[in-house]
């Protein structure tokens, strides 16, 4: 038996009155590949768990909680207003897919008692919203993602009209944000295909001379890139960042 088909959300009108909608496990995969977070940490809109259980499958020690009862985690918490801090959990993180009406006012809870980091993950063209403290990095996915309504994610698999993004916030950091692509993408134009081979060896596109690229190691270091990131972005092996850092110590 078929599922029917079902039209995206396109306004707040058909919204769910609890704003239900559950992200995808892999979007949160995804994300623990670039970001490692305190042991502990607190979902506050876990809903039916997707992102709690993901959290849980590597390793982190999760408290989920909602405003709503959906049967997971504790609920009737408010996050705006209830005290998360207990005798068992004093420090944590804080990753979540908030309701995104309330989007000013979670992060800023977030920050006020998150230990180290705060990720939330929003529509991209939220970074508008949060000039007053820009995130640190803002992760884009290529590709849609699924959120899916009472988390259905047969019924809503690749009906989603929204890119949405990965907000990342360091506590205590005020500075630029750094934009960077989760690449996602299960299929691209034989263009895309072909730009991306191009692209690859980025030091094409710039003075390759090696006083060149020393200046460009020192440059990255002092905006406090890892040696494995900067050997990354100019294709060179770390042993050489390394090397090179230290003639300049």
């Amino acid at each position: 038996m078929s599922l029917p088909v079902q039209k995206s959300v396109r306004s707040s009108v058909k919204r769910h009155k609890n704003d239900l909608y559950s992200t995808d496990p892999e979007a949160v995969r995804l994300l623990l590949e670039r970001e490692k977070f305190h042991e502990n940490i607190l979902e506050p809109c876990a809903g039916l768990g997707h992102i709690s259980e993901e959290l849980s499958k590597h390793g982190y020690n999760v408290t989920s909680s909602d405003i709503n009862d959906y049967g997971y985690g504790t609920p009737n918490r408010d996050f705006l207003t209830d005290f998360f801090f207990d005798e068992h959990t004093q420090e944590f993180d804080i990753v979540t897919n908030p309701p995104y009406n309330l989007a000013i006012d979670m992060v800023q809870r977030a920050l006020l008692i998150a230990k180290q980091k705060v990720a939330m993950l929003f529509p991209y063209w939220y970074i508008t919203k949060f000039y007053w403290m820009p995130p640190r990095r803002v992760y884009l996915f290529t590709r849609k993602i699924d959120i899916a309504k009472d988390g259905n994610f047969d019924a809503y698999h690749n009906k989603n009209m929204k890119d949405y993004a990965w907000f990342v916030w360091d506590v205590g950091y005020y500075g630029d944000t750094i934009i960077k692509y989760i690449v996602n993408n299960k299929r691209v134009t034989k263009q895309v295909e072909k730009l991306e081979k191009e692209y690859s060896d980025i030091s094409k596109y710039w003075n390759t001379s090696k006083g060149n690229m020393k200046k460009e190691v020192l440059r990255l270091h002092s905006e406090k890139f890892s040696n494995r990131e900067i050997g990354r972005r100019l294709n060179i092996d770390e042993k050489t960042v390394r090397n090179w850092l230290k003639e300049n110590v």
